[in-house]
């Protein structure tokens, strides 16, 4: 690493960092495959309501909060979270 890159590392603020390894975690192969499925399990490209069932949407809404808070950091648009959850299960984008 060259001193201007060690440089800039040590003084970008936690959350850049925190953003960086939120990249780092889901690039490649493997990092696609489980942001796709943590994108499909917490429903991100769905509502989180369960009619009639206020403490289930509670929980719905959490899991959502997860994998919203992922693609925050991966700075993914509402379209990009349709497209990927839409193709892990199954349906062209």
């Amino acid at each position: 690493m060259s001193a201007s890159a060690a440089m800039t590392k040590w003084f970008k603020t936690p959350q850049a960092r925190l953003r960086d390894a939120y990249v780092a975690a889901f690039s490649g192969p493997a990092g696609e495959a489980v942001l796709a499925d943590l994108l499909k399990f917490c429903n991100a490209g769905g509502t989180s309501f369960v009619p009639g069932a206020p403490d289930a949407t509670a929980f719905e809404e959490g899991k959502r909060r997860v994998a919203l808070r992922i693609a925050g950091y991966l700075n993914m648009t509402d379209e990009k979270i349709l497209e990927i959850a839409n193709r892990s299960q199954g349906h062209a984008s």
